[in-house]
């Protein structure tokens, strides 16, 4: 990003390049660059991005101690929660990371994430857990575990239901975190996602005297309903019904907190048991990015039992 017009835009051409060329020369370290990418504004992020990425880091990561994809922040946990469902089995750490603040801007926090990023991805790949991260500021996420928490400051993400990997510590030191289990992985088969097709889903923050869905079945394959608390909504009956009719018709209604901390628990009051039995999934401590993450994956997948699927720890992310 630069100033242009008096507002920030995505170029081909800054200071971003010369700056890695000058830190692979002074760190005396191969930094291979791959084409095929035109600079945008995260806004613009779309699927096609994460399978284009996916694709990529699959050809190249065996060749490679890691990778590292430069990302704004806006949707930085989205792609870092696709890439965790796409490339189930890395050969080596991903990490995304990006800046608050442009490179040639004062006081930006660029260099610093830079720094540290490669610092890692270059001298502690081998302690690295095989799977995709997100490093900013001072902490290194696992990629579909991370959101974003702050538009301003230099620590603008957080981990809300898990451990961080690692640490900076003030005097630039890195502190692992034992709290911290690489990826177990599963017994049965990983589905296989080839490409990612557009899919309709429709998301829904619940507010008190919003009793009325308005969505009707052929809209959407899946409903997000950010509702209270431990996973808790109204209990009008126009509501739970509109709801059953959409659990009926085959969409998947899927129950997320609007709380960042904790997990969602539908058996632990009546207007939390009234959602389970219209047929809603509850999706337990997964972040919104990951979920829809993971009905991208999903949908484009040839799985028979998406239900099972969705209620399942894959790839770390709930």
């Amino acid at each position: 990003m630069i100033q242009q017009a008096g507002v920030l835009a995505p170029i081909a051409a800054g200071p971003l390049v010369s700056w890695l060329n000058n830190y692979a020369a002074i760190h005396q370290v191969d930094l291979e660059l791959i084409p095929g990418y035109t600079p945008i504004d995260s806004s613009n992020a779309e699927p096609s991005l994460w399978q284009q990425l996916a694709q990529d880091i699959r050809k190249l990561s065996s060749n490679y101690e890691g990778v590292l994809i430069l990302h704004g922040t806006d949707t930085m946990a989205y792609t870092a929660a696709a890439l965790s469902f796409l490339l189930p089995n890395l050969t080596c750490p991903v990490i995304l990371t990006g800046s608050q603040i442009p490179l040639a801007e004062p006081n930006s926090d660029a260099e610093l994430n830079l720094n540290r990023s490669l610092n890692l991805l270059i001298n502690y790949a081998s302690q690295l857990p095989r799977e995709v991260f997100i490093f900013f500021g001072h902490a290194l996420f696992r990629g579909n575990r991370a959101t974003k928490i702050d538009n301003e400051s230099q620590y603008a993400f957080d981990s809300p239901n898990y451990p961080s990997c690692l640490r900076y510590t003030a005097h630039d030191k890195i502190e692992f975190n034992s709290d911290f289990a690489a990826l177990r992985r599963l017994s049965l088969a990983m589905p296989i996602c080839h490409s990612l097709a557009p899919i309709k889903i429709k998301v829904r923050l619940l507010a008190p005297g919003l009793q009325e869905l308005d969505i009707e079945p052929n809209s959407c394959v899946a409903l997000i309903l950010m509702t209270y608390g431990a996973g808790n909504a109204p209990t009008n009956p126009d509501f739970l019904a509109a709801i059953q009719k959409l659990t009926a018709q085959g969409v998947l209604v899927l129950n997320l907190s609007q709380c960042l901390r904790k997990t969602t628990k539908l058996n632990n009051y009546a207007v939390g048991c009234a959602l389970r039995d219209v047929g809603v999934i509850d999706m337990g401590d997964i972040t919104l990015e990951a979920c829809i993450a993971k009905l991208y994956y999903l949908f484009n997948s040839e799985v028979a039992n998406l239900k099972k699927y969705l209620s399942l720890d894959l790839v770390g992310e709930m």
